[in-house]
């Protein structure tokens, strides 16, 4: 009975050190472990999300999330909040100690590691009784699930007001992990009720504002009032598909409109793809998508193939943040699209002032790393 309970440890290891990870993972596996491993405080949050682990063992310097932040992220998300997190530490100092059992972890280990030793903590560790835990929202009822990329969040019970401000307070608690797709579920949501605008526009706007997104899935306009379901048509841009039937399905048909984005960097250069719609609709989030090349700081080709629609108010939006972002960062920019519209719209908008307009994402970037920006 003791092995298979042993069996059904699962551990995450979330250290930057591929050697640490090895050893962990070859070390405790024959104490009736299985081990998964991570290299970094935010690949903790999003595995630990897609599969919930028994405990983990968390070091304490990592980046581009440390081990500390990432701490603060399982003691206010449901369901990490009941995972156990030991903090792994090099250093030694008993401030970084303190500082972490003050943070909620479960226990601390000192590198370099005694595998009988840590192997016997873990599961002195998890023999204790779980904690009894109050729930950190009163009026938001949840669970937080993760496929790796976005995270979702499922919500229970009716969506009220008061619900809708704990889950901007979630949100913004959150912001270590931005940019980030949070995705809404109200499949389990029976009623909307209140002001709920508010506060969701301010989540999804803090969203944006760091280069992620806000979605919504679940939504059955037949459940909900009419002022709600159009509330939330406004807030996240979202249109009934053509349905057959008497019923709306849980996971209602919708498309998101307007802007999208996604931004690479590599070989010192910032690659930004844009899809959906640049129109006069999509100015806010077009100026979300492009804060964070802005804050790269490297030559940018705008890859928009899959711009499906443009129109002057749009292009001409765009190309002033550019030619504003050009004057007062001196970068190169180049854009890349092979459709007839937006070329046709991005000349009438004297694109041609900002950056030079190209076939493909190679000939762009050739063409910036090969002609630096002028000095002052």
């Amino acid at each position: 009975m003791a092995e298979e309970t042993k069996s059904k440890i699962d551990m995450l290891v979330a250290d930057d050190e591929p050697d640490i990870s090895q050893l962990l993972v070859h070390g405790l596996t024959p104490e009736g472990m299985a081990v998964r491993s991570v290299a970094n405080g935010r690949r903790a949050v999003f595995e630990s999300l897609r599969q919930t682990p028994s405990a983990v063992l968390m070091d304490i310097m990592m980046s581009p999330l440390s081990g500390m932040d990432a701490l603060g992220l399982f003691k206010i998300i449901e369901p990490l909040r009941a995972v156990p997190v030991i903090m792994l530490t090099a250093l030694n100092r008993k401030e970084d100690v303190v500082r972490a059992m003050k943070a909620g972890a479960a226990d601390y280990i000192t590198k370099p590691l005694g595998l009988k030793n840590t192997a016997e903590r873990i599961h002195r560790i998890l023999a204790r009784p779980a904690p009894a835990m109050s729930p950190l929202f009163e009026n938001l009822k949840y669970v937080a699930t993760s496929d790796g990329e976005a995270i979702r969040l499922c919500l229970g019970g009716d969506l009220t007001a008061d619900a809708s401000d704990d889950l901007l307070v979630l949100i913004r608690n959150m912001s270590p992990l931005f940019p980030l797709i949070i995705e809404l579920d109200l499949t389990r949501v029976p009623a909307i009720k209140g002001r709920i605008g508010p506060p969701l526009e301010m989540a999804r706007d803090s969203i944006i504002r760091a280069g992620g997104e806000l979605k919504l899935t679940g939504f059955d306009p037949g459940r909900y009032l009419p002022a709600a379901i159009g509330t939330l048509k406004h807030l996240f841009g979202i249109e009934e598909a053509s349905t057959t039937g008497d019923a709306a399905s849980a996971e209602a048909p919708m498309r998101r409109r307007y802007l999208q984005s996604d931004m690479t960097v590599s070989d010192d250069i910032c690659c930004l793809t844009l899809s959906g719609e640049m129109t006069g609709r999509s100015k806010d989030e077009m100026t979300a998508a492009l804060k964070p090349a802005e804050k790269a700081g490297l030559p940018l080709v705008i890859i928009m193939n899959e711009i499906h629609e443009a129109d002057e108010k749009g292009m001409t939006h765009f190309i002033r943040y550019l030619t504003g972002w050009k004057s007062k960062c001196r970068v190169s920019i180049g854009i890349v699209s092979q459709n007839a519209i937006v070329r046709t719209q991005f000349q009438l908008a004297q694109g041609y002032m900002v950056g030079g307009l190209y076939r493909d994402t190679f000939e762009a970037a050739a063409a910036l790393k090969s002609v630096p920006f002028p000095p002052t």
